[in-house]
């Protein structure tokens, strides 16, 4: 599964660029197939490889279908790609936040408002509602252990006796990881 997704990750990277240039489709999957961390990756049993796989063709598939006037997969195609991607990975969820900004966005800009509005609301209803139902069942099923919503808001990840952590720290934590991922990706 993990060679395969790595595999799969490389090809769905070039057809991702193939609309706007063959040559930076060619290298940037060349890049992502060379890369030191995709060996790694592709010879450890983790899911780095299938959330790059599912993460990219959700991207594929939103960038495929944003433009065009059929409905159907923001309610079903859309919500469902996201969904693979956040169960397999949690970062994922930000790819729905990344859909959610770029329809709104499209909602601005582009002249049929109405359509974009629908495409807006059925993504957003049925994209978080994957989200919500697995982060309800957590918090119904957990008695006693962590869950992610709970592990994202704890003051100490290692340490739960300091409690719940400030909205100002959580906003200066984020940024904090911001400028960490801003010095490990050109690495």
């Amino acid at each position: 599964v993990i060679v395969v997704s790595g595999i799969a990750s490389v090809y769905m990277s070039k057809k991702l660029f193939e609309e706007d240039d063959q040559l930076t489709a060619v290298l940037i999957a060349a890049m992502v197939g060379t890369n030191f961390y995709f060996y790694i990756f592709m010879k450890e049993i983790m899911t780095e490889l299938p959330y790059l796989f599912l993460s990219v063709t959700a991207i594929l598939l939103f960038r495929k279908y944003s433009g065009s006037r059929d409905l159907r997969p923001f309610w079903l195609i859309l919500p469902l790609a996201v969904s693979a991607a956040y169960f397999m990975r949690m970062i994922g969820i930000t790819l729905y936040a990344a859909f959610v900004l770029a329809l709104l966005l499209r909602v601005v800009t582009e002249r049929e408002r109405l359509l974009e509005l629908k495409k807006l609301l059925l993504f957003s209803f049925f994209g978080i509602l994957p989200f919500l139902i697995w982060t309800i069942r957590g918090q119904v099923y957990s008695q006693g252990v962590s869950t992610y919503s709970s592990i994202f808001t704890q003051a100490d990840y290692y340490s739960s006796e300091r409690g719940a952590i400030e909205t100002g720290t959580l906003i200066t934590r984020f940024f904090k990881n911001a400028l960490l991922y801003t010095e490990a990706i050109p690495k």
